[in-house]
């Protein structure tokens, strides 16, 4: 996928090549079977245990791509390594694989994720307004940038506590 690096100016149907944007598509999000909360894979795409347990604090979310290989590459690129040009080949693939319900429901703007004012300045770019700039303009809404009051751990520092902590990792060692 590093052949996507290097297009953000260009619009999705030639920043792939055709290959990788058919092999692309394959990362897409069946809603229809997902759970419509969280969307983990399930049959019939009904609310799935976990969230019926547990009910997340919205009525519904979408996702468009699957988190794996190459996708989470590029996000990672995106995300830590500050490859801003990885925000329109993603933006455009939120685009292509957007929800139904988006063309029907009115909306104002589109929300990013705000990070804390410390995480902004140590990375110098938030990836969610990046996404959401490109994508807004295409659904010809304004993207909007909402502050966050607190600092929050961040998650990949937790979870690599967690690896260096595991059984599992130290049998790797």
């Amino acid at each position: 996928m590093r052949d996507v690096a290097y297009y953000a100016t260009i619009p999705f149907q030639t920043a792939f090549c055709r290959g990788c944007a058919n092999d692309l598509t394959e990362y897409f999000i069946d809603a229809a079977q997902s759970c419509p909360l969280c969307f983990r894979h399930i049959a019939g795409g009904t609310v799935c245990g976990s969230c019926q347990k547990k009910p997340p604090a919205f009525d519904r979310m979408w996702a468009s791509l699957y988190y794996e290989p190459p996708v989470s590459s590029m996000i990672r690129e995106l995300k830590h390594l500050a490859d801003l040009g990885m925000s329109r080949p993603l933006a455009d693939l939120m685009s292509q694989n957007a929800p139904d319900w988006l063309t029907t429901e009115h909306f104002d703007f589109v929300l990013p994720m705000p990070l804390s004012k410390e995480r902004r300045l140590k990375r110098g770019f938030n990836q969610s307004e990046a996404l959401t700039d490109i994508f807004g303009k295409t659904l010809r809404l304004d993207a909007t940038a909402a502050p966050r009051g607190f600092q929050t751990a961040q998650r990949a520092a937790k979870y690599a506590e967690k690896r260096r902590t595991s059984a599992k990792y130290q049998e790797c060692i």
